[in-house]
């Protein structure tokens, strides 16, 4: 028998494969991540004493560590590195409880009841610190377990039990699932209460009905509330400093700024804040490379990282632009610029006009090739003598229907919009209703005008509005498609909030 094929090999081999991660008891994984610090500013900040602190405080701390054992806090953004969840989780009490100090709790009340509630409200605030992020490893991550050789013999569903409590398992892998929605993490949280708190410490939260349901509010679909606002600075600051964010003075040394973009950009595209492969969309996928709208791409990465508390980001595109070519974020078109023009079709979509964009790599934005999602259309690059290079189509692309190309309204195939009569009705009222049916108004034209030059001037504004929405669609001015945009893509065609987008 070769040596090769012992146990032992197979063991120490696992060990030092990247992809499986040990599975520790809670001090072990304190220990990793040089959590005491962190620990101590929480004892500091709670101002108990050191019997009652381990009661409340150090068994939820050592219990949120075996449970989120060494998982990353994200895929591509903060902590994004073994151990970052629970660093990320107890930077955030640690901040969070700092900022509390300066907090008058329950707001508006006499000062008897804010000395009477002061420690309550300092741990509903911890509590919920230590939730807000715990539900990650079952919302946005699919974890094996594997055996002490490194075979892999189970998945592990976080909400039924610790990897801790799981016989035969030594080590787990961590992959990030392709379509998480951001906000379930969230709303998850609460799944685990009460493998986290101390028992002694939920009925403490619910003894008093202000701060339970302040707790509560921390949670809810639309959170909000004291707590969470402290909840939310915590997090921020910790993020913040994960990131690199240089007006943070405790943090030591910054990242080059390309990265801080890449991180950004990532962030921006998982989120759906960068939307791609439809019409209107701030970038498109194809075999080739990503294709981001330069000037939506670049606002909003400026916006993000601005927002996280950054500073020193150009306020010229240009700029950003030659910081992303020299960290190699971006390719330069034949020329050497960072610009490129291609014209996009999606199905009977087709704008005329091109659209500036920069070019960047499958792998700036995903590390699992596997996760890449092609446009179901066609991207066609245009260079400066207006040939064309064309990108393929997926074999799925509808065939492209005859459209007034340049134009981010189809001409023809316009859906055809149903008149809802009083009453919810749908249907144009019978009988002796038909005469109530609405007609069009007549457009008086003033004295000595020909009725039919009058109807051209008419057709010529609606053709100017048409393109001035076109053009901001392209060059990514006018937005699309969220709470804040006048302009709104469906199956169906095209919505304009009015008179929003009349007055812009």
């Amino acid at each position: 028998m070769k040596l090769e094929s012992t146990g032992f090999v197979r063991f120490f081999r696992a060990r030092r494969d990247p992809n499986l991660l040990p599975i520790s008891n809670s001090r072990q994984i304190l220990d990793r991540v040089s959590a005491q610090k962190c620990v101590d500013a929480i004892r500091k900040s709670a101002g108990i004493n050191d019997i009652l602190f381990d009661r409340f405080y150090k068994n939820a701390i050592h219990n949120v560590a075996e449970l989120v054992q060494l998982c990353p806090g994200s895929e591509a953004h903060h902590h994004a590195w073994p151990g970052g969840l629970i660093s990320h989780i107890l930077e955030s009490c640690a901040n969070a409880l700092e900022l509390r100090k300066a907090v008058i709790l329950p707001v508006g009340s006499e000062p008897e009841e804010v000395a009477r509630k002061s420690a309550l409200y300092t741990y509903a605030v911890f509590a919920g610190c230590l939730l807000h992020d715990v539900a990650k490893p079952l919302t946005d991550q699919r974890i094996t377990l594997h055996t002490r050789t490194g075979r892999y013999f189970c998945d592990w569903d976080p909400a039924e039990r610790n990897t801790t409590s799981v016989r035969r398992a030594a080590y787990m892998q961590i992959r990030f699932r392709p379509d998480r929605v951001y906000a379930h993490h969230q709303h998850s949280s609460l799944i685990f209460l009460q493998r986290v708190l101390p028992a002694v410490g939920f009925q403490w939260i619910q003894s008093d009905t202000g701060v339970y349901g302040d707790f509560l509010d921390a949670f809810a679909s639309e959170p909000g509330g004291p707590i969470y606002k402290l909840m939310a600075q915590g997090d921020q600051i910790s993020v913040s400093k994960a990131l690199g964010a240089q007006n943070l003075p405790q943090f030591a040394g910054s990242r080059p700024l390309s990265m801080k973009i890449k991180t950004a950009i990532r962030y921006l595209v998982k989120r759906g804040d960068l939307p791609l492969n439809r019409r209107g969309a701030a970038g498109w996928v194809d075999e080739r490379a990503v294709w981001l709208v330069s000037k939506r791409a670049v606002d909003a990465v400026r916006e993000h990282l601005t927002r996280e508390g950054h500073t020193g980001i150009p306020g010229d595109n240009n700029r950003i632009f030659d910081v992303m070519s020299e960290g190699g974020l971006i390719e330069l078109n034949p020329q050497g610029k960072a610009i490129w023009r291609c014209r996009v079709t999606i199905g009977d979509w087709s704008p005329e006009e091109s659209f500036s964009v920069i070019r960047l790599s499958h792998e700036t934005i995903w590390s699992d090739p596997a996760t890449v999602q092609t446009l179901e259309g066609q991207i066609e690059i245009v260079n400066d003598d207006n040939s064309m290079e064309v990108g393929e189509s997926s074999p799925e692309t509808p065939a492209i229907k005859d459209t007034d190309p340049g134009s981010v309204f189809p001409r023809d195939n316009r859906p055809v919009i149903e008149t809802v009569w009083p009453g919810g009705t749908t249907a144009m009222p019978s009988g002796d209703h038909q005469e109530q049916a609405v007609q069009p108004p007549e457009v008086e034209v003033a004295a000595g005008t020909d009725p039919e030059k009058a109807d051209a001037g008419t057709g010529e504004a609606g053709e100017r509005f048409r393109g001035w929405i076109e053009s901001g669609i392209n060059q990514g001015d006018i937005t699309s498609n969220t709470a804040e945009s006048f302009v709104h893509f469906l199956d169906q065609g095209v919505l304009l909030v009015s008179p929003r987008a009349v007055e812009k």
